[in-house]
């Protein structure tokens, strides 16, 4: 099984909303990818591209939130990026989306699985993972307003920007 949180946030949201979860639950940011084999701790969620056809510079999140202590982290190797990746059966929290080129923002989400594949069997992951990871949706959903015509949360300066003209985008 897994749990998912979609939103709308802007950069500053996300700065916000991540200095309120690391002051009340607690938390680290860390890399999808190393290189390394151990996760990377990041200072900041964001990473830029630009999409070609149109030159255009886009703010992205990708990384995992972690516990702050005693997290099972788990990589794997990719030996054709001769890189390691977290892997899917670690305690990880997915943070990612929310594309931002000052015009469109498009949906992120929260997402975890609640278990991992040992052998042929599922099985829950650590109560004190599923524990943590519970707070951080729970105190997500209170920082953020919802939105039943969109079906995700919003953040309070993503709101404001929609109102003022911006374009909010599901995919």
């Amino acid at each position: 099984m897994s749990k998912q949180c979609r939103f709308y946030v802007l950069p500053s949201d996300i700065e916000f909303l991540l200095a309120e979860l690391r002051s009340r639950v607690g938390l680290k940011i860390i890399s999808s990818r190393s290189s390394v084999l151990g996760p990377t701790e990041l200072d900041s969620p964001f990473s830029e591209y630009v999409f070609l056809p149109t030159k255009t510079k886009i703010l992205h999140v990708s990384c995992y939130l972690t516990p702050p202590k005693e997290a099972e982290i788990k990589m794997e190797h990719l030996t054709q990026k001769g890189q390691w990746a977290v892997s899917d059966s670690s305690e990880v929290i997915e943070l990612s989306g929310c594309d931002y080129d000052g015009r469109i923002l498009r949906v992120g989400r929260l997402y975890f699985q609640n278990d991992q594949l040992i052998g042929d069997a599922l099985w829950p992951k650590r109560e004190e993972f599923l524990q943590w990871a519970d707070q951080i949706f729970k105190t997500t959903k209170k920082l953020l307003e919802r939105s039943e015509t969109l079906r995700a949360y919003l953040g309070k300066d993503a709101a404001a920007w929609q109102r003022n003209g911006g374009l909010f985008r599901a995919i």
